[in-house]
């Protein structure tokens, strides 16, 4: 089952005196030109290497790019230098999950919610943390808090993902569909067809489930491009899926393509196939969408 991750990445308030390459860092960050975003602010940084603004933002560059462990390492130096600020902070913990250093991620997530108890999105985290850590009771708490706070499609991927492990598919598939529905087109949304495709396919619904990992993949393809770790994540389960229908061609084709991602980010990416979503809060942090 693969496993919706919210981005919990937040813009930080910019100051008015700022280089141009910083602002056109972040403007082509925006726009989804990731690689000239990074040369931007990596040039800001030069002149500004302990400002926290330049660090979070180049986090959110190259956790956007899939090079998680550089993004943790800008995080984490952006919290450093503020002590006092939830928002690297909360970014610090995303990278720790997608890394699958999950009790860091908790301590980070407690911290955070403690300066941003109405934060939905750290809500979320903190119940994706109790997920992968199989604490479902903890898990089912949290991800009902963060929907109190907003009625997020993407919570009800993950609720699904505890109805499936409580047999509880029907339920589930509702969910599922429900996420779709009132989901944005995008990174987010992409995974949660690949959830829909993986349970038709064990409930013998196996033509809707071809449709629908293929169109998880041409969603996250336009979303994240064709080279990100994402696509290697779906790439995966529609290889088994081609191989068991007898499109052995195809399938190893799309088993050759993921290996080929995989071997790229290896370095920088988790090694247990989680995934990312980017996604920008509100700038006070306060409130999920």
């Amino acid at each position: 089952m693969l496993v919706i991750v919210l981005m919990m990445l937040v813009v930080l308030p910019v100051p008015a005196d700022w280089a141009a390459s910083y602002r056109l860092g972040e403007a082509l960050l925006q726009q989804g030109r990731t690689e000239d975003a990074v040369r931007e602010l990596k040039i800001a940084l030069e002149g500004r290497p302990e400002e926290v603004t330049i660090l979070d933002a180049l986090g959110r560059a190259e956790l956007h790019a899939g090079r998680y462990r550089l993004a943790k390492g800008y995080f984490e130096k952006a919290s450093q230098v503020a002590v006092n600020n939830a928002i690297p902070m909360a970014n610090w913990a995303q990278a720790c999950f997608v890394l699958g250093e999950y009790s860091c991620a908790e301590q980070l997530l407690r911290r955070t919610l403690a300066t941003l108890p109405e934060c939905a999105d750290a809500w979320y985290l903190l119940g994706q943390v109790f997920y992968k850590t199989r604490r479902y009771a903890d898990a089912d708490s949290a991800y009902h808090k963060a929907l109190a706070i907003s009625n997020n499609a993407l919570i009800w991927n993950d609720l699904a993902g505890l109805c499936v492990l409580q047999h509880r598919e029907e339920e589930a598939m509702q969910m599922f569909r429900r996420a779709i529905s009132e989901g944005s087109p995008g990174q987010g949304r992409a995974r949660v067809r690949g959830n829909l495709a993986e349970l038709q396919w064990k409930r013998g619904a196996r033509t809707e489930a071809k449709i629908g990992f293929q169109q998880a993949l041409d969603e996250m393809t336009i979303a994240v491009g064709p080279n990100h770790p994402e696509i290697a994540v779906i790439l995966e389960k529609y290889s088994q899926v081609l191989w068991k229908s007898g499109q052995k061609a195809e399938a190893k084709g799309a088993a050759a393509r993921a290996a080929e991602i995989r071997r790229t980010f290896d370095p920088q990416s988790n090694r247990n196939g989680l995934t990312v979503d980017w996604r920008e809060l509100s700038r006070s942090g306060a409130q999920g969408r």
